[in-house]
């Protein structure tokens, strides 16, 4: 059975066409469009008409790759960007009108539950450990108890939200604040860092020119390696970041913002080194559908 994923994020918009077989999951295909579709959401408070256009037209083209894999089962989940928009019903709503496509707006617990499972499938992760999903509007925390029991938390805190509302470190800590008193459990586990922001840098660190799932993946990155890479990120330019191996251009605006945030993560709760994870809420919604029977049959059009 073939099944796709479809995550509209904050940022970009990403699908992933799959089937379960017994070694594990076999990716088809994969795909990534930066929309932006938060653009101006943190100023505005709504969606923008410009940014839902982009991202109708990408979601239209993961509809036909989508018939052309014979997907049987597929699902679309929007996350921060759409739950927090005063529009982001309206956008749903339009997308089925004019796709027939049916999304879900899933909250920061779901969206946190679906990263871990698929961290911990891809990783083949035992024990126990605490994933940290960095988005363009929110980041997921995710940590395990000692009975196995998940814990799980959202803050308004990502790379888009911090470059358009120019947060500093004082705003990003206040974000923080409500994981305090999780401090102890959050920092005791080996951290999983997934999302675009920690993947970029991975490629940075090793100088891709050409990204390389198989090197990032599983890669684990220093505070000092981050540390320098926020520095250097900070001083350049925009059009001068565009130029450094292992960053793609769309992210050159919103890179320093989530670097930041990252090297602040490790810093307040004392991790020298977290390890990149390639596998995050994609997978995740694959073996859950696998699992459970969930998902939405594809129409063919």
């Amino acid at each position: 059975m073939i099944f796709g994923a479809i995550d509209i994020g904050t940022n970009s918009c990403r699908l992933m066409i799959a089937e379960i077989e017994e070694a594990g999951l076999r990716v088809l295909t994969q795909d990534l469009v930066t929309t932006r579709m938060g653009e101006g959401l943190y100023v505005g408070g709504k969606l923008r008409s410009a940014a839902m256009e982009r991202t109708l037209d990408c979601l239209s083209k993961y509809k036909r790759v989508m018939n052309q894999y014979g997907v049987e089962f597929y699902r679309v989940v929007a996350t921060s960007a759409i739950r927090e928009a005063e529009n982001g019903k309206d956008f749903i709503k339009l997308l089925g009108e004019s796709l027939e496509l049916k999304a879900d707006i899933i909250d920061g617990h779901e969206e946190a539950e679906l990263s871990y499972l698929g961290v911990k499938k891809g990783l083949y992760a035992e024990g126990r450990i605490t994933v940290i999903d960095l988005g363009g509007g929110s980041t997921e925390f995710i940590w395990e108890g000692e009975k196995g029991e998940l814990f799980l938390h959202s803050i308004p805190l990502g790379a888009v939200r911090v470059y358009e509302s120019g947060a500093g470190r004082p705003e990003m800590l206040k974000a923080l604040e409500p994981l305090r008193m999780f401090e102890k459990e959050i920092k005791e586990n080996p951290w999983v860092l997934v999302g675009g922001t920690i993947t970029t840098l991975a490629a940075m660190s090793l100088k891709l020119a050409k990204y390389d799932t198989t090197l990032i993946h599983g890669y684990d990155i220093t505070i000092r390696e981050v540390g320098y890479l926020y520095e250097l990120l900070s001083r350049l330019s925009e059009e001068e970041r565009k130029t450094l191996p292992g960053l793609p251009a769309e992210r050159a605006d919103i890179i320093p913002s989530g670097s930041g945030i990252v090297h602040m993560l490790m810093g307040v709760f004392d991790k020298d080194t977290v390890t990149v994870s390639e596998s995050g809420i994609l997978e995740g919604m694959i073996w859950k559908m696998a699992q459970n029977g969930l998902g939405n049959r594809l129409k063919i059009k």
